[in-house]
Formats: C-alpha cells, sequence, structure tokens
C-alpha cells in the first residue's frame, strides 16, 4: 500500500461546554471552526441526531455517559 493510499490520522478535539451550554450548540459550533465556515452554512444537525434529545441526554442527574455520531464528515462523541 502506498502512502497515497492511506487515511490522515485522526485527529481529536476537545470542547468543554459553558454551564450553561447545550450540547447540541457545542457540536453546531466545534465542528463550525473545524470546518472554517460559519455554522448556518453546515447541514442541520436535525438530519443527524434529534438535537433536543442529544440535550436532554446530557442535563440533570440522569446524564448519559456518552453519544457518539457522524456530523458534517466528522465522528462526534459528546
Amino acid at each position: 500500500m502506498s502512502d497515497t493510499d492511506r487515511s490522515p490520522p485522526a485527529t481529536t478535539h476537545e470542547y468543554q461546554l459553558a454551564p450553561d451550554e447545550p450540547p447540541s450548540r457545542g457540536v453546531w459550533s466545534v465542528v463550525a471552526v473545524l470546518r472554517d465556515c460559519p455554522p448556518p452554512e453546515l447541514p442541520s444537525l436535525a438530519e443527524t441526531i434529534d438535537p433536543e434529545a442529544l440535550d436532554a441526554a446530557f442535563m440533570g442527574r440522569a446524564a448519559t455517559d456518552h453519544v457518539s455520531f457522524d456530523y458534517a464528515g466528522y465522528a462526534v462523541t459528546v
């Protein structure tokens, strides 16, 4: 296999949500920065995952451990 046949190594980016920032907003903002575009130019997050369900999964005492999904060409784990 030549070097041109190999996928580039995966890069991990971490983002700390502000105390009142919903996870859906964080995903949207971070992917926009990584793609170097304004957030409104991204595909709707709702086409990939229910943003309200994502937010609800991480708010409160019974928060979900993590959720992974693909969005706008990125593998996202919240």
